[in-house]
Parts: structure tokens; C-alpha cells; sequence
């Protein structure tokens, strides 16, 4: 499995203007800040990182697709891959310090943004090597819930545990196309399976402030 480092133009066409559409998407989301004034600083920190994060995801995807070959796309392409696991550390944070709290949720909180640390050393220094490792890693860190579901269980409402499985199988389902993207199209189908995974835990953070 190797993700491609270019396609064609009018496949960047597709993949530029999917997460651009979640680019937007995320800046409209502004408002859920005026909600997050109301709930617990932990709450409101973590609804801001989560913002911050898909922000951040997207729109590395939008200008790295939007450019065109040359250093700038080599240097954007490593700001792409790190923005996810940015995506899941950020996701998380909200589930970890909001619900979670205490000693676990700070410990897995420190554990994701060591990943996302060690992870973005990796992307930078050695980009396209192992990437069967990076696609696990993305995974694991993505499913690690399932290592203190209890808690998160116990707090969440079923809708809100419902929508964090939609999310989850949303995005596993997508890396089969990110697996396989130098095949036709198959990289805008995988950013397709990112914004409705990046939907539904937008869904998930509005069910925890209201």
C-alpha cells in the first residue's frame, strides 16, 4: 500500500473540492463556541480544540490538492498527513477531559498528543516509508476508546455513543480507499468517508453542550 503523492487534474479537482466543502463546514461551526460558554472550561476547551482540529484537517487537504507539483505540494503533503492525527487527537480531547476527566482521561490525553508528536516527526523526516505502520497507527489511535469505553459508557447519552459508532466505522471504512487511492477516484471517495465521519462527531460535540 502506498498513498500516491500526485493524481491527475482533474482527480485533484475532485479531492481539493470535497474538503473544501469541510473546510467551510468547519468555519461555519463557529457558533458552537457560544454554546461551550455555558458548560465546565474543560468541556469548552476540548469544543474548541475539536473546531480548531477538523479546521486545521480540512483545510491542509483543500490548499495541498489545490497546488500544483513542486516543493510547496512535497511540504503541504506532509502538513496533510500530520492534520489527521491532529483530527484524532483533537476529536478526542473533548471525550477526554469533558467526560472522561480525572487521571485516565488526562493520561490518554497526553498519550494522544504524544502520537500526534512522534507521528508528526515521522511525516516529516520520512514520509512514504512504512505506510502500512502509519494507516495502523491512524487506526489505533482512532478505536483506542474501546480501552476506557466503560466510563464514556456510563456518561454519554445513546445517541451520542450511537453517532461516536457511526463515526468510527465512517472513517475505518473510508481507509480502504486511502489504502487502495491509486486507483480512479478512490482518494475522493476516502475524503467523502472523512467528512462523514468528521460529521458525525461534529454531531457528537453538539449532543455534549446541549
Amino acid at each position: 500500500m502506498q498513498s500516491k503523492r500526485f493524481w491527475p487534474v482533474k482527480a485533484e479537482l475532485g479531492n481539493t473540492w470535497t474538503h473544501l466543502g469541510g473546510t467551510l463546514f468547519a468555519l461555519s461551526s463557529i457558533w458552537l463556541v457560544w454554546l461551550a460558554a455555558d458548560v465546565s472550561w474543560q468541556m469548552a476547551f476540548g469544543v474548541v480544540c475539536f473546531l480548531v482540529g477538523m479546521f486545521f484537517m480540512f483545510l491542509s487537504s483543500t490548499i495541498y490538492h489545490w497546488v500544483r507539483e513542486g516543493r510547496l505540494k512535497d511540504a503541504l503533503r506532509k502538513c496533510d498527513h500530520i492534520s489527521i492525527y491532529v483530527m484524532i487527537a483533537c476529536s478526542y480531547t473533548p471525550i477526554l477531559i469533558g467526560v472522561v476527566g480525572g487521571w485516565l482521561g488526562w493520561l490518554v490525553f497526553a498519550l494522544q498528543w504524544t502520537v500526534v508528536l512522534v507521528g508528526a516527526f515521522y511525516k516529516i523526516f520520512a514520509l512514504g516509508r512504512w505506510p502500512r505502520l502509519s494507516l495502523a497507527i491512524y487506526l489505533i489511535m482512532g478505536w483506542s476508546i474501546i480501552f476506557f469505553a466503560e466510563p464514556v459508557i456510563r456518561a454519554l447519552k445513546p445517541a451520542t455513543l450511537w453517532l461516536l459508532l457511526a463515526e468510527g466505522i465512517a472513517y475505518t471504512a473510508g481507509t480502504y480507499f486511502f489504502a487502495h487511492d491509486d486507483r480512479p477516484h478512490y482518494h475522493a471517495i476516502w475524503h467523502v468517508f472523512v467528512l462523514l465521519g468528521a460529521l458525525a462527531h461534529w454531531a457528537v460535540v453538539l449532543t455534549l453542550l446541549l
